[in-house]
């Protein structure tokens, strides 16, 4: 980074935080944030600060995204009492609500025309026989049409053109699931740590309100060397990050350091403007989320790949494709859990609708929630001293 004594520095949010200590299970506290959503009212005025719009227009949407936070809420905790050979199948119709939820909110349009509502995804091969079936080599195709490509659009505000990719190479993009994915395969999440900043360099001139801001990031070097301790081509292993940023000089040896271009500004208006532009710019990036043990208090990972999707889309796609297994194939599925991959989709089953639960209650709310588990003391069983009632 740049020496200045003017540099000033501060965390880079895509939303302004809230932090909330919590004493309830953690995916009660999700969905008790997200559940004002199902009350017309609140829903109500959501739309209408979102879109501008009048309550004319958002009487019909209000009703859709109630039902849909309404469906997303009962099939969630369904799916966390079912047995795990149908819970996949209840687990993505919660996610595909919560998608549309979000879809009606952030962008009203995308759903007027029937045709994008439909999956838009498919699994390309329905008749698997369990002999020759190859989890390896399980393919998913995404459409330019339908629910995935327009929460895709809305996440990215890019659209998705058809492609094709392999349900294996989006398991090393889901963070939860990085222990049991690399005690199976051997494999490490395909993400890279990411610290970033965004720097505020003003004029050196006390009574001139100029100066340039841009984001310094930081990435964690191990995770993107090659076989013989070298760095991996930056330009193929990162290609959406090396667009945006320039590598600079780094004084730590495990860490490689970067900088965006600066965007300049003359006034404080011009100032407030580019701290969006450069916040737009972080959210190009499709930046993945790492959280502590102690609760949902999130830092960055960088996704590694061409084109990689977003966090929501991966974790849909990876449901769609288990629930589409549990609702046409079932037996198919029961051979899954009777193989060593069964750990992995067991795991994933179990945390990623967690997950993807914050992960839309951010959006929805246009709020990063922190979530910060109140540690509960130990009580040996036969302890005869009276609890504390928990507030």
């Amino acid at each position: 980074m740049p020496d200045s004594e003017y540099l000033i520095a501060r965390p880079l949010l895509e939303y302004p935080p809230y932090t909330s200590l919590i004493v309830r299970p953690l995916e009660e506290e999700i969905w008790a944030a997200i559940r004002p959503l199902s009350v017309l009212t609140v829903c109500n005025n959501v739309l209408m600060e979102r879109t501008g719009r009048r309550s004319t227009f958002v009487g019909e949407l209000g009703l859709k995204v109630v039902a849909c936070i309404r469906q997303a809420d009962e099939f969630f905790w369904t799916a966390i009492n079912a047995d795990s050979r149908i819970a996949p199948l209840l687990h993505y119709y919660s996610m595909l609500n919560l998608a549309k939820a979000l879809i009606y909110i952030d962008s009203p349009d995308a759903l007027k025309n029937s045709s994008q509502l439909v999956h838009g995804i498919t699994d390309r091969d329905r008749a698997k026989n369990p002999a020759r079936y190859a989890f390896l080599k399980e393919v998913l195709r995404l459409q330019p049409n339908g629910v995935f490509s327009c929460l895709y659009a809305t996440l990215t505000g890019s659209s998705l053109t058809a492609t094709d990719i392999k349900v294996i190479d989006l398991l090393p993009l889901c963070t939860w699931i990085g222990q049991e994915l690399s005690n199976v395969y051997g494999q490490e999440p395909n993400l890279a740590d990411l610290s970033l900043t965004v720097y505020d360099d003003p004029a050196a001139d006390e009574n001139s309100s100029s100066g340039a801001m841009f984001v310094g990031a930081e990435i964690s070097r191990h995770r993107i060397v090659g076989s013989g301790g070298r760095v991996r081509p930056l330009a193929k292993t990162l290609p959406l990050f090396m667009s945006r940023f320039r590598r600079v000089r780094s004084a730590q040896s495990d860490l490689l350091k970067f900088e965006s271009e600066r965007v300049h500004y003359r006034n404080q208006q011009e100032q407030d403007a580019a701290l969006v532009s450069l916040s737009q710019l972080v959210r190009e990036l499709r930046l993945y989320r790492a959280f502590a043990s102690t609760g949902m208090k999130a830092h960055y990972l960088l996704p590694m790949g061409s084109n990689p999707l977003p966090e929501p889309c991966t974790m849909l796609a990876v449901m769609f494709y288990l629930g589409s297994l549990v609702r046409y194939q079932p037996h198919v599925y029961d051979h899954l859990l009777r193989t060593d991959i069964a750990y992995v989709l067991e795991s994933f089953v179990r945390q990623v609708p967690v997950v993807f639960a914050y992960l839309m209650l951010n959006h929805l709310w246009h709020v990063e929630h922190y979530f910060e588990v109140v540690p509960r003391p130990y009580e040996h069983p036969h302890s005869e001293t009276p609890s504390v009632a928990e507030p």
